[in-house]
């Protein structure tokens, strides 16, 4: 990655680089949450059912506040292979993702929302879709 910084304006936020010194995943799964517990076991569990390792990925639920912090379901369900990053007070959607962003390290990011699975070999078919178009930033399904 560049060590480009991108400029903020009223529709984008700034985000940091990344610099080369960084050992980075290839994926960071972003997971915003916002009030979303009775969804997140399922949540987490898609992911972890698929979670490459440590060095190929990263897990981070961030979450804005919510009324019931979703740490301890958080380490229950994944140990210390999830991160949690807890807002102070909320921030909203944007600065949330946006606070996620920043603390992510991997290659690719995923973003999951806290109330959402993923499907069986998401992410074998993700990798397979960018080793086969390298020229590609982003795919969507």
């Amino acid at each position: 990655m560049s060590s480009m910084t991108i400029k903020p304006n009223k529709h984008r936020p700034a985000i940091s680089p990344i610099t080369d010194e960084v050992n980075r995943p290839t994926w960071s799964v972003l997971i915003p949450t916002h009030n979303c517990g009775r969804y997140l076991d399922r949540t987490l569990r898609s992911v972890l059912d698929q979670a490459q390792s440590e060095t190929l990925m990263e897990i981070l639920v961030v979450d804005d506040d919510s009324t019931e912090s979703p740490i301890a379901l958080a380490r229950r369900i994944g140990g210390d292979r999830v991160r949690v990053i807890r807002q102070p007070r909320n921030v909203g959607k944007a600065k949330n993702f946006q606070s996620g962003l920043n603390a992510s390290r991997g290659q690719f990011i995923h973003q999951l929302h806290g109330d959402d699975t993923i499907g069986e070999n998401f992410y074998t078919s993700m990798d397979e879709c960018f080793r086969s178009h390298p020229e590609a930033g982003a795919f969507f399904c």
